[in-house]
Formats: structure tokens, C-alpha cells, sequence
């Protein structure tokens, strides 16, 4: 998100893989926009091809990287997004 303030973190998830997410935006002080990528991607192709830098002024705006993609690591067990939801 170029040109805006943002961080990246890990989650932990309960079966250990560490989530990589991408916040931008003040938490609490807005509506959050939560952004998934495709089967492909990851979220430093979302964020800059979509245009997530307009979406910061007016929403809390929310990336991860799904399993085995971007910045989080992958591992042989089965999951599913209601996996990454109760976190």
C-alpha cells in the first residue's frame, strides 16, 4: 500500500503455522475491509493491483497470505478458511 502507513505481523494459528498479515488503517476507528487473495496470489499483489491505498482513508484495510503463499509458510496438513476465521 504505497503511500500509506502499514505494518505486517504474524498470527499464530492453532495448528502452529504463523499467518503473515498486512494492516493498514487505525483499528477501531473505521470499518475493516478484509482482502483475500486468489488461489495464485498473495496480498503484495492485491494490495498494489487493486488499489487498497484509496480504500485507507476510509476503512481499516486487512490482508493475510493464505497457507503456503506469500509470507506464511505451508505444511502438509489440511485446512480450511473457517481454520483462519477463528482467529
Amino acid at each position: 500500500m504505497r503511500g500509506h502507513d502499514h505494518h505486517t505481523r504474524t498470527v499464530d494459528m492453532s495448528d502452529g503455522v504463523r499467518l503473515a498479515v498486512v494492516e493498514a488503517g487505525e483499528a477501531g476507528a473505521q470499518p475493516t475491509v478484509v482482502l483475500l487473495h486468489g488461489g495464485l496470489g498473495n496480498s503484495d499483489d492485491l494490495l498494489d493491483s487493486i488499489g487498497a491505498a484509496d480504500l485507507v482513508g476510509s476503512f481499516r484495510v486487512v490482508a493475510f497470505d493464505r497457507r503456503g503463499h506469500g509470507y506464511t509458510a505451508d505444511t502438509d496438513e489440511p485446512f480450511h478458511y473457517d481454520d483462519m476465521a477463528t482467529h
